[in-house]
């Protein structure tokens, strides 16, 4: 271990403070004594903070009892679960490190130090003073000479923002709006373990008050003349509801069939919203909207040490979201994970009440030759697989199996950012492995100029429905504004009912869609004499037509028809495309494959740059499927191909490892 320490005299108020620097390796804190309270109390001179800036948090301690040499105050730096560095600055004991306010990937550096009223020299230690997320920093004041009587004050300085520190030093606050959020205190006297000075002073972030954005929310379809709901969200810069802003809601009906929108001002702001599509009868799949993919973003309890989840009710509330999931990741990786889990299984069975649903779910992050899989079920209650999994056929699957064995829950696991965090599309379970997450905060794996894309996987046999999601890390629920490589995505489930047990299905059958945030119209079906077929569904055709009706969110520019196959290792390319130059539009293609088996999919561009993905279709004439049986997936032939496909075999030694994940 590498231990570097540096001393610095810094002039403070009364006294001063030996301002010594120390980095060691991150040590995990003792636990504190249960049951027992520190003598003295803490209190804060502010505790409402401006979100994304950098500040200076004060808390003050009030020593109960006389501090001598070796005594010790920890302050537990507040970390939020699952968040990015980029969007929450940390604090570190070296003045000369500081850096200004982030508006990037990198993380931003503030500046921890402590004063007294009493004539003493304080050591500050702070046992993470880097950006590591998942870990609790610990803050050490300890006494080094001199004493802090009783009733003195010591002030630590949670970032620095006046002439005592050289550079912009504050503490780069969140982008999302907590509230509550505890700072805890303890005392570690006479070299005893550490005890919690209680109550725990509570500090909120609060959002801009100007309102940067109206979001206008209906749903997807409705019937002629039935009501439906309008929520308008007026919202700052980062997706809070803005301080002078507010979430409203009304019921809308529309009178005629077809795709409509709703215009709504508020203020100097006048917002269209997104379309829905209205028909005379209830159509056979309603289209839910939701966000599969997020993580905690806060760590922090009420005075009753039960935990707080405003995330749900932002994704509910705000974003007029159907469903939504926090994926926490697969134990031993995320801090406190059992208390974490808790809380999700609590909000799978408080927050799903028919008009939405909170579906259970983790995250298991396998390496760059596996890749990593959400995993979901349509129950409430769950023991998680384990982060240390060896693989998908060793480990995730055969847990899988078991969980449906033991309990009845239907599951199903979804590949994440296969481009960017690792892929296996070696092996293959279509049950189990139904659908993709194409689009995220990393960016598309829709591209092949990255290895582990989806239509790779495709190639490889894989039956891969698409969605989206954001793996948003503040638990900010379809929220797209917050990002990271990339805006959030969104996912679209074309389910017969809105119930965890309709969305599992609709999954298994891949009848979903992905956009990269917007809430687009897109149907597609392929007809084959009369039968008509949805996305993800496997056809027998000897002359499928495709059909496809889009709505946007802007113009639509360009509606393009992929094609790929298993006979070929070459990209998925255009089969067909549209310039409507308009919010809506619609179009049909006849697939003329002759005797080759392909995989077919529709992508839609706006003008914003806005895509979405429907899920695949698999078509092969029905003479093919004869002459080669049932095929269960491994198999080689050698049928020709289109034109604009290369002539190939599969390759049994497919690619399964990707770059490994940031």
């Amino acid at each position: 271990m590498l231990t570097l320490t540096l001393s610095l005299l810094l002039p403070l108020c009364a006294g001063a403070i030996d301002g010594i620097i120390h980095w060691s390796d991150p040590q995990p804190p003792p636990p504190p004594v249960d049951g027992a309270t520190g003598s003295g109390s803490v209190a804060l001179e502010e505790d409402a903070f401006p979100v994304h800036e950098k500040v200076s948090v004060k808390l003050v301690y009030t020593a109960g009892e006389d501090l001598f040499p070796g005594d010790i105050i920890r302050v537990e730096e507040p970390i939020f679960h699952g968040m990015r560095w980029a969007k929450w600055g940390f604090l570190n004991t070296d003045p000369t490190g500081c850096t200004d306010l982030s508006e990037t990937e990198e993380a931003s550096a503030g500046f921890v130090m402590a004063s007294t009223s009493a004539s003493a020299q304080l050591l500050v230690t702070h046992g993470v003073g880097n950006s590591e997320i998942h870990t609790y920093g610990t803050i050490d004041i300890e006494v080094v000479s001199g004493s802090v009587p009783a009733g003195a004050i010591v002030t630590v300085s949670l970032g620095v923002t006046d002439d005592a520190a050289p550079t912009d030093c504050g503490w780069q606050t969140a982008n999302r709006a907590f509230t509550d959020v505890p700072i805890r205190t303890f005392e570690l006297i006479g070299g005893g373990e550490p005890v919690e000075v209680s109550p725990s002073p509570l500090f909120s972030f609060v959002a801009d008050d100007d309102v940067a954005l109206v979001a206008a929310i209906l749903p997807s379809t409705a019937v002629v003349g039935d009501a439906v709901p309008l929520r308008v969200a007026e919202l700052d810069r980062w997706g809070n509801v803005a301080g002078d802003g507010e979430v409203t809601l009304e019921e809308v009906s529309f009178d005629e069939p077809g795709i409509h929108r709703i215009e709504v001002t508020r203020g100097d702001i006048t917002a269209t919203s997104n379309p829905i599509l209205v028909t005379e009868q209830a159509p056979e799949y309603g289209i839910y909207w939701g966000d599969l993919h997020t993580h905690h973003g806060h760590s922090y309890t009420t005075d009753d040490g039960e935990w707080i989840n405003e995330n749900h009710a932002y994704a509910r509330d705000v974003m007029g979201l159907d469903f939504a999931t926090e994926s926490v990741k697969a134990p031993p990786h995320e801090l406190d994970h059992d208390a974490l889990w808790e809380v999700q299984q609590r909000a799978c069975r408080e927050y799903t009440d028919g008009a939405f649903v909170a579906l259970l779910g983790f995250e298991w992050m396998g390496d760059s030759a596996t890749g990593h899989h959400n995993v979901y079920v349509d129950g409430c209650e769950l023991e998680p697989g384990s982060a240390t999994f060896a693989g998908l056929e060793e480990d995730l699957w055969p847990y899988m199996e078991s969980v449906e064995a033991e309990t009845g829950y239907s599951i199903v696991s979804v590949p994440h950012a296969s481009s960017y965090t690792g892929f296996n599309w070696r092996e293959r379970d279509d049950r189990l492995r139904p659908v993709a997450e194409v689009y995220s905060e990393w960016n598309t794996s829709m591209s092949e100029e990255l290895p582990g894309s989806v239509p790779e996987g495709l190639r490889a046999g894989n039956r891969l429905g698409f969605i989206a999601a954001s793996d948003n890390h503040d638990g900010w629920l379809g929220n797209g504004l917050a990002m990271k490589d990339a805006p959030g995505g969104i996912g679209a489930i074309l389910a017969e009912e809105l119930t965890a047990t309709g969305l599992l299905e609709a999954m298994q059958d891949r009848r979903t869609y992905a956009t990269t945030g917007e809430r687009m119209l897109l149907q597609v079906e392929v007809e084959e004499g009369g039968d008509v077929y949805p996305p993800g569904s496997e056809v027998q055709a000897g002359e499928p037509r495709l059909r496809w009706l889009a709505g946007g969110t802007d113009t639509i520019e360009r509606v393009e028809v992929w094609v790929t196959s298993e006979l070929s290792r070459e990209p998925a390319a255009v089969l067909m495309s549209w310039s409507p130059d308009a919010l809506d539009a619609e179009g049909t293609v006849s697939l003329p494959w002759g005797h080759s088996p392909v995989v077919v999919w529709v992508e839609v561009t706006q003008a914003d740059g806005e895509k979405a993905w429907s899920s695949p279709f698999w078509i092969e004439p029905p003479e093919l499927a004869e002459s080669k049986g049932c095929r269960s997936g491994g198999g080689e032939a050698g049928f020709l191909l289109l034109p604009l496909l290369l002539i190939g075999r599969r390759r049994r030694g497919w690619p399964s490892s990707a770059p490994a994940a940031r």
